[in-house]
């Protein structure tokens, strides 16, 4: 299944240049580690809520625009948004809550006109997921 986010009150595919190869695997739910270990040597409930990555070896400006539409301004560092991914936990496609950070890369090479530039080593993070609706 496509990732998916949602616009407004329909869910809808992230376009595919905005996540470029993303398929299982290069998108993951990072749930914060356990934080302890307890007397009798298992592992104490983690606290935090997970986070979903998704990166990819490079976007062009056509991709990496979907994610900076999201934002109020060329300022704003992060945005509220909902995605539909795959979780590994519950072996479901479940749908999340979270914080878009501005997505960040390693390098640019700049193409014949703006809409070539080409981003490399994409990584774009949503912080503080929760289940929604």
């Amino acid at each position: 299944m496509a990732l998916q986010w949602k616009n407004g009150a329909s869910w809808e595919n992230i376009p595919e240049a905005a996540i470029y190869s993303t398929y299982a695997g290069t998108y993951h739910i990072a749930y914060p580690p356990a934080q302890d270990v307890g007397i009798d040597g298992t592992m104490a409930a983690a606290t935090g809520k997970p986070r979903i990555v998704i990166e990819a070896p490079w976007l062009t400006d056509s991709g990496m625009n979907f994610w900076r539409d999201r934002f109020s301004g060329a300022t704003a560092e992060t945005a509220a948004i909902s995605i539909e991914a795959w979780d590994p936990r519950t072996e479901t496609n479940t749908k999340w809550a979270g914080i878009l950070q501005r997505p960040k890369y390693a390098s640019v090479s700049v193409g014949s006109t703006t809409s070539n530039t080409v981003y490399h080593d994409v990584h774009i993070e949503i912080w503080e997921c929760a289940t929604t609706t």
